[in-house]
């Protein structure tokens, strides 16, 4: 396979493995997420980030099209390439319809017909009240904002414009090529939280633990260089990792590396703080595997 995988050209990667670390009566659901990269032709480094281009929830698309009042079947042009596409596509895979750009903010507030509505959203677009409008924003995602604006229509093109783009989101890579092979194992912690009385979830971390059925090649991935965050070229030299929160990634992978397969007689120190011993003690057993060696 000659193809080269790259930002552009992702791969389609499946899910071969995913489970809970945490255990019974944590405070969080953190995952590990094994991605395979079987016929990719892929290589990285340890401390290298894996790319991944999400999708959008059906359900956030549906209240999207609710709030523009439209069946997702308009076709809409895709300002960076040029193409046409049926809008509930162009939601789904391609607009952010999370966060609220400044132009649909400033656009929002220019149409808005209500003065009470109008004069509300003029003062939030003021220097002063910067940090008012940043906690208003947050509490938002595009389609309860919309709804908010009833006031205000779009057409289908006319929103997509005002949309941004939907990102990538970068996850640290947790195991050593030289010691998996054709995978990438991640670790993975969905976001979710209330505002405004509506559940929000992380785009990227709820379509990686929730909506992608294990074993079906959808994922879109590529390899992130790390630039500088790599190990010591000196094998047996000693190694000190630090990795506040879930910074527990790539010191994974340097273990790998450096025990598994090089056989490293270096000393090794790792500082690793989550909440809690009895249920949050990621990967417990590789530590124990690790420091027998």
């Amino acid at each position: 396979n000659m193809t080269v995988y790259n930002k552009q050209n992702p791969f389609l990667a499946s899910i071969k493995e995913r489970y809970t670390l945490t255990k019974q009566g944590s405070h969080k659901n953190t995952q590990h997420l094994v991605l395979d990269l079987r016929g990719s032709g892929m290589y990285y480094e340890v401390g290298d980030s894996i790319g991944v281009f999400p999708q959008h929830d059906p359900e956030w698309v549906h209240k999207m099209l609710q709030a523009l009042r439209a069946t997702g079947k308009e076709f809409v042009q895709n300002k960076q390439t040029g193409e046409l596409i049926p809008l509930v596509d162009y939601l789904t895979f391609k607009g952010n319809v999370t966060d609220i750009s400044p132009k649909l903010f400033r656009e929002v507030a220019l149409r808005q017909v209500d003065p009470d509505k109008k004069h509300a959203l003029e003062e939030l677009r003021e220097e002063s009240n910067r940090e008012a409008c940043k906690a208003y924003l947050q509490k938002h995602e595009v389609w309860d904002f919309l709804l908010a604006n009833q006031e205000v229509t779009f057409t289908p093109q006319e929103l997509v414009d005002l949309l941004m783009p939907l990102l990538p989101r970068f996850y640290s890579i947790s195991s050593s090529q030289r010691f998996v092979g054709e995978e990438v194992h991640l670790i993975v912690a969905p976001l979710e939280y209330e505002s405004n009385g509506h559940k929000r979830r992380g785009v990227c971390t709820h379509y990686l633990c929730e909506l992608v059925d294990l074993h079906t090649p959808i994922v879109p991935v590529f390899i992130q260089s790390s630039h500088g965050f790599s190990l010591p070229h000196d094998i047996h030299i000693p190694l000190i990792m630090i990795g506040p929160g879930t910074g527990i990634a790539p010191f994974r992978a340097f273990l790998q590396e450096r025990i598994h397969h090089h056989q490293s007689k270096g000393k090794h120190w790792l500082f690793f703080g989550e909440w809690n011993r009895s249920y949050d003690f990621f990967y417990e057993k590789d530590w124990e595997e690790f420091s027998q060696n």
